[in-house]
């Protein structure tokens, strides 16, 4: 075990890159969870408070990341986020260089197709996010009231999130019934739902519409 450890493969190393003639650089994507929902959050929150859509819906092509790369190296990534363009290209590359977030197996997808119980919930999610549970539940949430408040038709939040296109049911409970500042489901009968207006959601006792005594904060 020692000589495994020690081997050269097994060492940290800086990182080269191809297309800027393996200078080394800081790598921006597939660097684990904890970066990638990081970086993540920070261009929802951009892209929000700007009111942008999202660029494209097409497939990224994992060639992509490399050409990124070089445009951050030379350009800065503070000049990157003042494209619209590039800005999502980011964040879809970013999602796309990871495991899922919501790593599901495809028998918990048919088996919560209609819908998901808060105890099966809080299990299923300790189960499968074990790292940075809390980070991942902002995003999602973050995520879905990015999609509702900016009003776009046909972007798939649970697929970006899950790599599964069958997981609408069980991201939108998700997004329902879990309380992601307390990382647990809400009581039975507290559910978070959007007002009239759509530009913010609040979380309510859902016989009696009344706002839930803690209010968690918004995105």
């Amino acid at each position: 075990m020692n000589q495994e450890k020690g081997h050269r493969l097994l060492k940290e190393t800086c990182y080269h890159s191809y297309v800027i003639d393996g200078k080394v650089v800081e790598p921006l994507f597939g660097t684990g969870i904890i970066r990638a929902v990081a970086l993540a959050q920070g261009i929802l929150d951009t892209l929000k408070s700007a009111r942008l859509h999202p660029f494209t819906h097409s497939l990224p092509d994992p060639i992509d990341l490399f050409q990124l790369e070089k445009d951050i190296y030379d350009s800065g990534i503070a000049t990157m986020q003042q494209s619209h363009g590039k800005l999502w290209r980011i964040l879809e590359r970013t999602l796309m260089a990871v495991p899922p977030l919501l790593p599901f197996t495809d028998e918990e997808v048919s088996l919560y197709s209609k819908g998901i119980s808060r105890k099966s919930m809080e299990i299923l999610l300790k189960t499968r996010v074990p790292i940075a549970r809390k980070a991942v539940m902002h995003l999602l949430r973050s995520f879905i009231n990015y999609a509702c408040q900016i009003g776009i038709v046909g972007l798939d939040v649970h697929w970006f999130l899950t790599g599964n296109r069958a997981t609408a049911v069980i991201v939108d409970d998700l997004w329902r019934k879990w309380d992601v500042d307390e990382d647990c489901p809400f009581p039975s009968g507290v559910n978070r739902v959007w007002g009239r207006d759509f530009r913010r959601s609040k979380v309510v006792w859902k016989k009696t519409g009344e706002e839930y005594g803690r209010q968690p904060a918004h995105d």
